[in-house]
């Protein structure tokens, strides 16, 4: 069966941001301490990541910053 899934912006951004270094999905699930169910719901709606979850990405190099900016142009 073949799963069709459609990413938003933020989705995309972040995928290339987590392929860039190396993590895989439960990597960072298990990072953030959710399960790749929850980090895909935070995915999808970005305003749901929790603060402390996002100084956790930040500190292993995700550069949210460009991410942020590139969805407000």
């Amino acid at each position: 069966m073949i799963k069709i899934y459609n990413m938003n912006e933020f989705e995309r951004l972040f995928y290339n941001e987590r392929k860039a270094l190396n993590l895989k999905q439960k990597d960072v699930a298990d990072l953030l301490n959710i399960t790749t169910v929850t980090l895909k719901s935070r995915l999808r709606n970005p305003e749901s990541f929790k603060y402390g979850e996002l100084e956790i990405l930040k500190n292993r190099n995700f550069n949210l910053d460009k991410i942020w900016k590139k969805i407000r142009q």
